[in-house]
């Protein structure tokens, strides 16, 4: 199965790649039905202009991995993802100075799917 999703923070530590999506959807529905999956994140860069349409080319930096995906059960290690998630999407700010870090309900609401290779 691949994987199409945007809320992603690379967990170098534990050498795997952690999504953050909805308890209830065809992400989840997948991966709880199959844990191989495959993952391609890319970059675009420039785009290289040339005098026939055809010969457009743009610069692009990309990579695939294949592993295994689970839910993350533990209420910890959920935390801790949610968390490196919001340190890669708005690093300047800080829980318990710019917002309540999330309580165990709210982290319930959501699934952290860690994707290791």
């Amino acid at each position: 199965m691949g994987i199409s999703h945007s809320s992603t923070v690379y967990d170098q530590d534990a050498h795997c790649v952690t999504l953050h999506t909805a308890r209830v959807g065809r992400t989840r529905a997948n991966i709880e039905r199959h844990a191989r999956v495959c993952f391609t994140v890319m970059e675009m860069g420039r785009l290289l202009p040339a005098e026939e349409a055809l010969e457009f080319r743009v610069e692009y930096a990309g990579a695939t991995i294949f592993g295994e995906a689970d839910i993350i059960s533990d209420e910890r290690e959920a935390e801790r993802a949610l968390q490196m998630l919001l340190e890669k999407y708005a690093p300047q700010l800080r829980p318990g100075r710019d917002y309540r870090p999330p309580i165990a309900e709210e982290l319930r609401r959501a699934s952290a799917i860690p994707h290791r290779y």
